[in-house]
This record gives C-alpha cells, sequence and structure tokens, in this order.
C-alpha cells in the first residue's frame, strides 16, 4: 500500500513489439521511457526516441507526457503531449504498444 499522497502502485506492462512480455513497476515520482539505457523501460522500438516519454505522479495520479519525442506518443489511439492515465490504457509508441495498469483498490 502506497503512503498516503505518495504514488499508487502501477506498472508498465509492453503488450506487443519488440519489448513484448517486459515489464516495469513504477517505482518513485517519476520514470522514463524511450530508447535509452537509462530508461526504466528500454525499449527496443525504432520509432522511439532515446527518451521518449515520462511517467510521472501528480496530484494524486500517474500523468504521462511525451517528452517532444519525434515520433509522438498515443494513449487509446489519440495523439498526446501530456495525458493523466487510467488503469489498462494503451500506451502507443511506434509500433509498441504499453499497457498501464494500476492498483484501484
Amino acid at each position: 500500500m502506497a503512503p498516503a499522497g505518495g504514488p499508487r502502485p502501477a506498472r508498465l506492462y509492453v503488450a506487443e513489439g519488440p519489448d513484448r512480455g517486459e515489464t516495469v513497476a513504477l517505482e518513485g515520482a517519476a520514470v522514463t521511457v524511450g530508447r535509452s539505457r537509462t530508461c526504466a523501460l528500454c525499449l527496443a522500438e525504432p520509432n522511439a526516441s532515446k527518451e521518449h516519454l515520462r511517467l510521472s505522479w501528480e496530484k494524486g495520479g500517474w500523468v504521462l507526457t511525451d517528452l517532444e519525442s519525434s515520433f509522438g506518443t498515443r494513449v487509446n489511439g489519440q495523439a498526446v503531449q501530456k495525458q493523466a492515465l487510467a488503469p489498462l490504457d494503451r500506451i502507443a509508441v511506434g509500433d509498441t504498444v504499453i499497457i498501464f495498469e494500476s492498483d484501484v483498490h
């Protein structure tokens, strides 16, 4: 259980793409996704930027921010710059699809 006001337990699950089956727990206040090995979720996706997007805990929820990526980020099929996430949202980075899973209890 997360401390009051702290990040709610969540994880990313790669459902489609070169990294299919990979998972990463969202720990701390922010997590970066991209091709760089320094990212919490390092993707082999050719259309991902080195630092493609960031997930951060803001005002009681997880928020996705596109980091000015070359090819953009889509959530549930819609291009986004910044988007609050809900459980089971589908995040697309090129042909890679990542499922946002969150503890809703």
